[in-house]
């Protein structure tokens, strides 16, 4: 009886194994399969992006990462959209989670930079920009960032040896011809804030208060230098079952 008793706990025992082999099996299985969506709904969500469609974007990239929580590229794609949408809180959610999935990238730094100017944290902004600088030393956007930030605190000095800076190194016709624009802007923007400290009376007065006509960086970026985070992610393909 005892020996029939053992026999059937290692039967059990074995089962258990081939049991617990099997689910584990499924699940990775599973895993593989989710992944591979999460990677074709990034790549969906990525498209809504790029033209313009955040809502839908927004919606599309939750449910990538529903499916795998550790899609970074979705994560970003995600933050990029909300901030658009004026989420900035969810945005800088997003570049949380990404930051405790792996290191943060030079766009991930610039995103948080572009988030915070448009929350009014003009100094975090900067020393995102700059982190941002650190990883890649010859990022337009992140330069551009810091001339705006330069501007908004009349530090034209600044802006003005920036913007040369960035136009020496140009890489080609249209970067070069971008960056004159920045520097009109710079000048643009210098002259109305003397012309407006000549019409201020002894006593504080504001009589005339100018503005530059001339568009704010962000509005002249080309969109291969405002949002170099948009690369498109590196989709792998999708995994086929084994036919039977």
């Amino acid at each position: 009886m005892k020996k029939f008793v053992a026999i059937a706990v290692e039967v059990i025992s074995a089962f258990a194994v081939v049991l617990s082999c099997a689910v584990g099996s499924a699940s990775a299985a599973l895993s593989v399969e989710n992944a591979s969506t999460s990677a074709v709904l990034t790549r969906r969500g990525y498209v809504l992006v790029q033209s313009g469609s955040f809502k839908p974007a927004v919606a599309v990239l939750n449910n990538a990462l529903q499916l795998n929580a550790n899609d970074v590229n979705a994560r970003r794609y995600l933050a990029y959209a909300l901030m658009q949408l004026g989420d900035y809180f969810n945005a800088e959610e997003q570049l949380k989670a990404i930051a405790k999935i792996g290191a943060l990238t030079a766009a991930d730094y610039y995103l948080s930079g572009s988030i915070n100017v448009r929350m009014g944290n003009n100094d975090r902004a900067l020393q995102e920009y700059r982190s941002a600088l650190k990883l890649e030393p010859n990022m337009p956007a992140a330069k551009v960032g810091i001339i705006e930030l330069f501007v908004l605190a009349s530090d034209f000095q600044g802006a003005t040896f920036l913007c040369a800076d960035c136009l020496k190194k140009s890489k080609d016709r249209a970067q070069y011809d971008y960056f004159q624009k920045i520097a009109e802007y710079i000048h643009s923007h210098q002259v109305a804030v003397e012309t407006q400290l000549q019409y201020v009376k002894p006593e504080g007065q504001v009589i005339v208060s100018p503005t530059a006509t001339t568009p704010a960086p962000r509005d002249l970026i080309p969109q291969t230098i405002q949002s170099p985070l948009l690369a498109p992610p590196k989709i792998a393909p999708i995994a086929t079952r084994a036919k039977a």
